[in-house]
């Protein structure tokens, strides 16, 4: 809950509950104060045609104490209310596709038509069941294993469950993978309840497939050979080495790379490796390093060189306008040569070289200078040209080893580009 002070009137938001800010000196903390707040509020949802609002504030009265008769007593003084939330509860169960939409429906229903607060709670509450149950079965809603149905009953019979199972195993395959699906289908097949499914069937299409380590983890404890044998052909063995031996440079590459894919294993120096490592090689050519020279100079405008505007308004006559402009910078011309190979086969075999300068900018203590004495601070650019000079000016100067970085990742870059790492990257 969150307060706001606005004109001397104090207005409570109900993140999540009213999309809005209702206009109460504040959410009573009693409950019994509670359920009539939430009535009230109901009322004024049902004045604005919003019966949504109206029944989940019904609902949530119901929750606290005296909730349930005050809303038997507002109903009982509103009727036409009653019609109007069980016309909404029969169109929302037909023409809504929203899972959370049709969820929250059923609860409502649920919830109101155990206090006897809604008619035919009965034909409706089979009717919403019904409909979910076709558009589950039509695929005119696509619920998976992770979505909320507690409230759908109707979405907890075997029939159902394994049209959601299937779906969700089609789901947990394609390209656009639902974070946890591999959880919950693992925790349903391990359920012996569902006898309906045809666990070859689906241990076949797993097989068929390429998933995530992390989601193959998922399966270790239901189909233990396959997730040992998929997580086998997905690790991939690399042995790196540099040429003359540089151990930070060592150290530097093999983290990058490690860091790119859960699935490289990035071997020790002298590690036993097998026919399928993958076998790197760098060989430095060349790495010079330059600093360039830095500079500093004064750079004067007369008050006729500044802009016509800002030179009226803010320049006295015959004033100047100056500003100290520094500048330097690093440059490192690099070539390596990457070498790869995998049980004899060369994969890779490519001279890597350029040059890398970093340059820095500042622009320091812009001043306006009168003629007959005294210096006043500039809050403002003179000119295009000091717009020019000035562009991306910082405070700091670069560092040469932001720059080895840079020539780093170009050849982690490369190297995990080969196909047979790229193809293994998650």
């Amino acid at each position: 809950m969150k307060y706001i002070k606005k004109s001397g009137v104090l207005l409570v938001c109900l993140v999540g509950l009213l999309g809005g800010c209702a206009t109460k000196s504040f959410f009573p903390s009693d409950p019994k104060a509670q359920a009539l707040w939430y009535v009230e509020s109901a009322t004024k949802q049902a004045e604005q045609g919003n019966f949504e609002r109206v029944s989940f504030m019904l609902t949530e009265a119901t929750l606290r104490p005296g909730g349930v008769d005050a809303v038997k007593d507002f109903l009982a003084k509103s009727s036409n209310v009653s019609v109007k939330l069980s016309e909404y509860f029969e169109k929302i169960s037909k023409e809504s596709n929203n899972k959370e939409e049709l969820n929250n429906l059923a609860l409502y229903v649920s919830s109101l038509g155990n206090y006897g607060l809604i008619k035919d709670l009965e034909k409706i509450s089979k009717e919403i069941q019904l409909n979910v149950v076709r558009k589950n079965s039509t695929g005119e809603i696509n619920w998976l294993l992770t979505d909320d149905v507690k409230n759908l009953h109707s979405l907890q019979s075997p029939e159902a469950q394994k049209i959601i199972f299937e779906r969700s195993l089609e789901a947990v395959t394609n390209t656009q993978k639902k974070e946890g699906l591999a959880k919950s289908l693992a925790d349903y097949i391990s359920k012996p309840r569902h006898t309906s499914i045809d666990f070859n069937g689906t241990k076949q299409k797993l097989w068929s497939v390429n998933l995530r380590r992390t989601d193959l983890e998922e399966f270790k404890n239901v189909f233990p050979d396959l997730v040992s044998a998929k997580l086998s052909d997905l690790t991939t063995y690399i042995q790196l080495e540099l040429k003359p031996s540089d151990r930070l440079m060592e150290e530097d590459l093999k983290s990058k790379i490690k860091n790119t894919s859960i699935n490289y294993v990035v071997l020790k120096s002298g590690e036993k490796s097998n026919p399928a490592t993958i076998n790197i090689t760098v060989e430095k050519l060349r790495s010079e390093e330059r600093q360039l020279p830095n500079q500093s100079q004064t750079i004067t405008y007369s008050r006729s060189d500044v802009d016509f505007l800002k030179s009226a308004l803010l320049m006295p006559s015959n004033s100047s306008y100056m500003y100290e402009w520094k500048t330097g910078g690093v440059e490192l011309e690099y070539g390596y040569v990457v070498r790869l190979n995998q049980n004899g086969k060369i994969l890779l075999d490519e001279l890597i070289r350029g040059t890398i300068t970093e340059k820095f900018v500042n622009c320091d203590n812009p001043r306006i200078v009168n003629v007959f004495g005294g210096t006043t601070r500039a809050e403002f650019v003179a000119n295009n040209d000091m717009s020019s000079k000035c562009a991306g000016a910082n405070n700091s100067s670069p560092s040469m080893q932001d720059v080895k970085e840079r020539v780093l990742t170009l050849l982690v870059d490369k190297i995990v580009s080969v196909e047979a790492l790229a193809k293994k990257r998650e």
